[in-house]
């Protein structure tokens, strides 16, 4: 017995949205969001860049995807003010970094995410980002930590954080602030945060991005992007993000260790990046928690063109499906639960068949 329908591709409108065309370079703002601490009214400003289509070296594949989700999450939930760089050349990202250096104050927080290929050169400790223009065998289109370090430093914010699902070099050891379980404590623990100007890296461990099987994004930037979806919390500190969500993913799928620490020679100086909703975290397992409804919408589709034992799993994922997900109003998850009952149908269909064959054929 085997059902094998077509699977849909609205799954591919609800998990990879991310893949609808756009410019190379746009910048989104949330009009008249600003994030407020007792320390100051700065606003949140994001350079999020994502690199797959390589002129000369292999091509990546989720590189850009993932550059699209962290700035929509980043702008949609946190309200940053973003500009998002796909398939950019040196010269693009070199021109991007000065313009914060007039644009943002000092209560300002900036945070530049790179996905791309990069290359750590041990032997003098070394590490650089590799535009789509960048040559094996000719560095001049290379882009040294150190340089986007310095340019971090003429930057005036509060807050710089860089996310690097790449390699990257010149890093302070430095001990992990955490924070208090009181509230009463959390609370000035992170006020305390705030308050310090902090220059720090969060980045994967690893050369380019890992890919995850299965997945449109790389493990480090499922990892990043499920803590920002579901941290609860109004405020919370890129440590706690850090800890909470990408180092043990990350370092027990890939191998690589992932690490958090303080730039050298950036000005430093002892605070943390804070994050501070403008959209509450969803319900876990409501029709918003696109993470989880994800993974299951995955347990059906990993099954359903299998042997008739992975069928009977896809045929049970499908109905826990139909049942948590069926009054959900968005076009995307009515169409897939669209699918799924006709797949269920036709797969029950397809057992009273069989058993009407078994009851002739004892």
């Amino acid at each position: 017995m085997s059902v094998k329908p077509t699977p849909p591709l609205v799954f591919i409108a609800l998990l990879a949205s991310v893949f609808l065309p756009q410019a190379a370079l746009t910048q989104r703002r949330v009009p008249g969001v600003s994030q407020t601490l007792n320390v100051g009214a700065g606003r949140y400003y994001a350079l999020v860049i994502g690199n797959d289509d390589y002129q000369s070296l292999p091509k990546l594949k989720t590189a850009a995807a993932d550059a699209r989700a962290v700035e929509s999450v980043l702008r949609e939930s946190y309200g940053f003010q973003t500009r998002l760089l796909l398939n950019a050349t040196r010269a693009q990202i070199v021109a991007a970094l000065p313009s914060y250096s007039n644009e943002l104050t000092a209560d300002d927080s900036l945070l530049i995410y790179y996905a791309g290929h990069g290359y750590n050169d041990r032997g003098t400790d070394k590490a650089y980002w590799l535009p789509v223009d960048a040559t094996r065998d000719d560095t001049s289109n290379w882009i040294t930590a150190d340089g986007v370090t310095t340019r971090i430093r003429f930057i005036s914010a509060r807050h710089v954080l860089v996310v690097s699902d790449s390699c990257y070099s010149g890093i302070l050891p430095s001990a992990l602030a955490v924070s208090p379980s009181r509230t009463d404590e959390r609370q000035r623990f992170v006020q305390q945060m705030a308050g310090g100007r902090s220059r720090t890296l969060m980045a994967s461990g690893g050369d380019e991005p890992v890919a995850d099987d299965g997945s449109v994004h790389s493990v480090f930037a499922a990892a990043l992007l499920r803590g920002l979806r579901v941290t609860e919390g109004p405020q919370f500190t890129a440590t706690e993000l850090f800890v909470g969500y990408v180092l043990g993913p990350v370092a027990s799928r890939t191998g690589q260790l992932p690490f958090y620490n303080p730039l050298r020679n950036s000005g430093h100086e002892g605070g943390d990046f804070v994050f501070t909703r403008i959209k509450p975290a969803p319900a876990p397992g409501s029709c918003d928690d696109l993470e989880t409804k994800a993974e299951r919408y995955k347990v059906f589709l990993d099954n359903y063109k299998g042997n008739p034992e992975q069928q009977k799993a896809a045929y049970e994922a499908g109905k826990d499906y139909v049942s948590r997900y069926d009054s959900c109003s968005s076009e995307n998850d009515k169409n897939i639960v669209i699918y799924i009952r006709h797949w269920l149908d036709k797969y029950e269909e397809a057992v009273r068949v069989w058993q009407r064959g078994q009851s002739r054929h004892p």
